[in-house]
């Protein structure tokens, strides 16, 4: 797969999940329910996308806070090991 936009795939995150709508292939929005985001693994900057997120969403979090903080558990902890 090739890399996606970290930038695009936020900004599609958090339009759903403040509007609950998306822009479909035909360019028109769908409402959507948004309880859960997923990026697959197997997309080469998945890691750059999920941290970018979470900076968007808990801009005031570290992401080497534990992963048992309350406010957080929709987001999992992200550690790169790079």
């Amino acid at each position: 797969n090739a890399e996606y936009s970290s930038k695009l795939a936020v900004n599609r995150c958090l339009r759903a999940i403040k509007e609950k709508k998306v822009k479909n292939t035909s360019g028109t929005d769908t409402d959507v329910g948004c309880d859960i985001i997923c990026v697959h693994s197997d997309t080469p900057n998945a890691v750059e996308i999920l941290k970018a997120l979470r900076e968007k969403i808990s801009p005031n979090k570290s992401s080497k806070e534990t992963k048992n903080d309350s406010n957080h558990s929709k987001m999992p902890y992200i550690e790169d090991n790079k």
